[in-house]
């Protein structure tokens, strides 16, 4: 018989014949394959050969030619089955890679720094493919003297990352008051505290309020006060004020050198932060370096495209190239420290990695863990396998190769790490891995084997995968099934680890869970996560998690069964659609929540000027001859379409002002059978009202007649301040 592995196309099955067809060129190859194997011979394609090595024997045959294909393949007939299906991993595997081809970059890099010791600050963007050394160069970068003299702070997107509020911005930091994971609020709140002090001792108390509320942290007091009723885009400009404040300061104390890893990745808020605080390097001692892929500037990053514009005396673009061939068998070199890899096999590899130096890297790794080349007491020695070995034609392949010579429970720890993420905690990994014997020793042997490094962050260990092309592999090696169990046990970990800061993790949980396809959870967390980028001035990220909360709501109820629900959301909507500045799509989500409150959508016929005429009419002549008997407090139906009201109202002042004054007549009309100062709104209405009829000559007459009604609850001598004020 004949196997080969590839990517097939399968129909929809036959119910009546209880088949279905499967197509593609591995098939017509596996077909091939049968038709050369003699019976009771299997044949293997080159495919099949690499994922199943380590497990059985092969013995290669003589290429061939096959019908449909360019050329001569090589073939491999099964042996046997091995007596060991993974090598061991504890065998003086370690292989440093000395950064090779890099100088120029390096020399570039390290001027810039030295420009911003001096006063000039830059914008450096370090663009290049996956697995070509950005990382490795800046980790170069870091470990130069010039580092020494700088504040070195980094922010870390992931990959799921692109709805996460904040998440790299909260991560500087973090690192910068030494905040760790493990901290409660309380403590986290101290820290933040003592570094904001240090840095600006006379701007503190108004800058730490609006940090700590950008992190997500719990104030009271005094703190709590200055931020109370502060939302939407007030609450963000008073957020990107502090931070800038908080970087000038800082500058002025010790240069400040702010790396971004993964900027790709990023949401939309942090990059909206960063713009702002880009245009300090015309004047202070920052830079920032962000590091991310091709293309990224060309996908809805209009703030990194205007500052490449706007600053383009301080700008600068970092293009990372593939290592030259002659680089390339340097560094092959270098990691096996001689050149007796022959010329052949060296060529082989550049050829095919076509100058990635990760991709090289790991070819050379592999060759140490399939013993084609090892370490003696005299450095390594090539064996005989040179002989037999084919280099991969992707660093896909390569990967997948280097997890199959895992030990069975270290490869089911490499998925759950994947599934993880690409940096995982030591007590995540433990938790979810308890059907796992030796988790110790089996991180040791990926850390020798250099699939994962350790580090301890903010006091924490955490684990990070060496690269993210790995985590991304690993991932996709699992079964759709097992991954949604895994991403369920995942979400369930950081539950139960982290109580006490669970707000942190609402937008990963809502991942996981939606991963686990657990949509009960899954709406829960997205309507957390929402409110949480609300109270953080995110309303980019907001509006994502509560549309998406809609959307799982509607597919699930039809809207039908929780009136109040739906309409929690779509006010959540609107809100988050005004703070980003779509007023169109705020008004249209108000108006379909109103609908719903008041369970009518048909609206009236009378001309919206009649309309308006007979509103100020009733409610002038109700606000001089009406009774001053006390009004009832509304009830909890009122209470909300009121609000919602005046949210729409209020929206309607920036939208559309001519539209703006009839509303909030007519509101003040719809609300006369109750007592709106009993509302969070109502004295805004009263004054808001007043302060146009300011403009119309009657102001304070009109305003004080409106507040006699609100029970005396406000005295005069404030009425006139609020109107002077709004004036």
């Amino acid at each position: 018989s004949g196997i080969n592995t590839g990517l097939a196309v399968a129909d929809a099955a036959d119910s009546f014949m209880g088949a279905h067809g499967v197509t593609g060129d591995v098939i017509n190859v596996a077909s091939r394959l049968s038709n050369l194997a003699r019976p009771h011979e299997i044949i293997v394609g080159l495919d099949t050969y690499r994922a199943c090595r380590h497990y059985f024997s092969f013995k290669p045959l003589k290429q061939t030619i096959i019908k449909g294909k360019t050329g001569q393949i090589p073939i491999y007939q099964l042996i046997s089955t091995k007596v060991s299906a993974a090598f061991n991993v504890r065998s003086g595997r370690y292989v440093a890679a000395k950064i090779v081809g890099r100088d120029s970059y390096l020399k570039r890099l390290e001027k810039r720094i030295r420009k911003t010791i001096d006063g000039r600050g830059s914008i450096v963007n370090v663009i290049g493919e996956a697995g070509i050394g950005k990382s490795r160069l800046i980790s170069e970068l870091k470990r130069r003297d010039v580092m020494k003299q700088v504040t070195l702070l980094e922010g870390h997107s992931i990959s799921i990352g692109k709805n996460l509020s904040f998440h790299p911005v909260i991560d500087i930091l973090k690192q910068w008051a030494k905040i760790a994971d493990s901290d409660v609020d309380a403590l986290a709140f101290v820290k933040l505290d003592k570094i904001i002090r240090k840095i600006c001792p006379q701007e503190s108390d108004e800058i730490l309020p609006f940090m700590a509320t950008l992190m997500g942290l719990k104030i009271i007091g005094r703190h709590a006060e200055r931020v109370k009723g502060i939302s939407g885009e007030s609450l963000e400009k008073l957020i990107l004020k502090s931070m800038r404040e908080l970087f000038i300061k800082g500058s002025e104390v010790r240069p400040v050198v702010v790396i971004m890893e993964d900027l790709h990745w990023a949401d939309a808020s942090s990059v909206r932060l960063l713009e702002s605080l880009y245009r300090l390097v015309e004047k202070y001692r920052a830079t920032f370096i962000n590091i991310f892929r091709p293309g990224y500037l060309d996908r809805n990053t209009r703030p990194l495209t205007l500052v490449k514009e706007r600053l383009s005396s301080c700008y600068v673009e970092e293009l990372l190239q593939p290592l030259s061939d002659s680089d390339s068998k340097i560094l092959i070199d270098n990691m096996l420290e001689s050149e007796k890899l022959s010329r052949s096999v060296k060529t082989g590899i550049v050829q095919q990695s076509g100058g990635n130096p990760y991709f090289i890297e790991e070819v050379v790794r592999s060759l140490i863990d399939e013993a084609v080349v090892v370490r003696g007491d005299n450095g390594f020695t090539v064996t005989d396998k040179i002989n037999s070995i084919v280099i991969p034609s992707t660093i896909n392949d390569v990967l997948i190769a280097r997890l199959d010579c895992l030990e069975a429970q270290t490869r089911e720890l490499v998925k759950i790490a994947s599934v993880i993420g690409r940096d995982f905690f030591d007590s995540v990994i433990r938790d979810v891995a308890e059907f796992i014997d030796d988790v110790d020793d089996r991180l040791e042997d990926l850390k020798e084997a250099q699939l994962i490094i350790a580090r301890t962050r903010m006091q924490e260990l955490e684990y990070q995968f060496n690269h993210a092309l790995i985590q991304e592999t690993a991932y996709g090696t699992i079964l759709i099934k097992q991954r949604k169990a895994l991403h369920l046990k995942v979400a369930k970990s950081i539950e139960k680890l982290f109580p006490e800061r669970l707000y942190e993790f609402y937008g990963i949980l809502a991942y996981h869970y939606n991963q686990g396809e657990d949509l009960e959870r899954t709406e829960k967390y997205l309507i957390k996560a929402g409110e949480e980028s609300l109270r953080t001035s995110a309303s980019r990220e907001a509006l994502f998690y509560f549309k998406k909360a809609l959307k799982l709501f509607l597919d699930k109820y039809g809207g039908v069964d929780d009136l109040e629900k739906l309409v929690a959301l779509e006010k959540n909507i609107a809100l988050a659609s005004c703070q980003k500045g779509l007023l169109v799509d705020g008004l249209k989500y108000y108006d379909r929540v109103l609908e719903r409150l008041e369970g009518n959508s048909s609206g009236s016929r009378v001309p919206e000027t009649l309309k308006f005429v007979s509103d100020m009419l009733v409610v002038v002549c109700r606000l001089y001859v009406s009774s001053r008997k006390a009004k009832r407090g509304p009830d909890c139906r009122e209470k909300e379409i009121f609000e919602t009201t005046m949210q729409r109202n209020e929206t309607l002042v920036i939208a559309d002002t001519g539209r703006a004054f009839p509303a909030m007549i007519r509101l003040l009309r719809s609300a006369d059978p109750f007592d709106i100062t009993q509302t969070a709104s109502g004295l805004r209405l009263w004054v808001g009202t007043g302060t146009v009829f300011s403009y119309m000559g009657v102001s304070l007459r009109v305003a004080k007649k409106f507040l006699e009604r609100s029970e005396g609850m406000v005295n005069e001598n404030k009425v006139e301040d609020t109107i002077a004020y709004n004036n």
